[in-house]
Formats: structure tokens, C-alpha cells, sequence
């Protein structure tokens, strides 16, 4: 059985299954430092395109503090990862700061400019700000 720095070296494995795996045995474990090796996880711009699981993952923690970074994992993210980040937003019912509210609704302003922005992502987003565009 891998130990828990054996799962937190697995995130930065190049691929995709491998930080999976690990990113569901650290939240299967439920030990809190695993929360930074999994932020740096989905961070991690080599990650981009698969980083829904390491969401989901992180999920089983406390993120109260993350609105911000949570939205805007869910406003750049694929279909997966906005869905977990919205999730985890709505479950934990995360309450934004006025600046992270600023913050998110300026870049959800320049993000809804793109023809190829999806509307119900935006409507989403847009509950989450307590539903004032712009």
C-alpha cells in the first residue's frame, strides 16, 4: 500500500491515470495535507486538460477561504472540472468575499465576451455571485 508521500509524489506523475489514482486515495485518507499537493495538482498548466478527478478529489476537504480560485477553476476549466468546482461551491456553500466577488465577476464579465462561452455556465457562475451580471 503506497503511503501518503507516495500518493502526493503520484500527482505529479505525467500521466493522467497515475495523479488520479492518487488524488482518490488522498481523499480517501481524508489527512488535510493533502490539500496543497492537490491545489498545486490542478494548478499545474501541464494538468490543463485533466484535472476534473483532482477537483473531485478535493472535494472530501475543507476549501472555505477558496471561492475565488474555485471559481475560477470552474470558469477556465473543461465540462468536468467546472462541474466538481461548482459542486464543491454549492456543497460546502463557500461564501465569497467582496473582493472575491469583484474579482469573479470581472473575470466572468471578460470570459462571457467569447462567442464560444457556454450561456449555462454563465447562468451558473452568475448564481454563485448572487445572480447580478455584471
Amino acid at each position: 500500500m503506497p503511503t501518503f508521500n507516495d500518493l502526493v509524489a503520484a500527482l505529479s506523475s505525467p500521466i493522467a491515470s497515475e495523479r488520479n489514482k492518487a488524488a482518490v486515495a488522498l481523499m480517501d485518507i481524508a489527512d488535510s495535507r493533502a490539500v496543497q499537493p492537490l491545489i498545486h495538482a490542478i494548478e499545474n498548466p501541464d494538468n490543463r486538460n485533466a484535472r476534473g478527478t483532482l477537483v473531485y478529489a478535493l472535494s472530501a476537504f475543507d476549501c472555505s477561504g477558496r471561492f475565488a480560485q474555485l471559481f475560477g477553476w470552474a470558469l477556465e476549466g473543461g465540462f468536468e472540472t467546472s462541474n466538481e468546482s461548482i459542486s464543491i461551491l454549492h456543497d460546502q456553500e463557500i461564501i465569497p468575499s467582496e473582493e472575491d466577488l469583484l474579482r469573479s465577476r470581472a473575470a466572468l464579465e471578460v470570459a462571457a465576451q467569447k462567442a464560444c462561452f457556454d450561456s449555462k455556465l454563465k447562468e451558473e457562475l452568475l448564481a454563485l455571485l448572487g445572480g447580478v451580471d455584471g
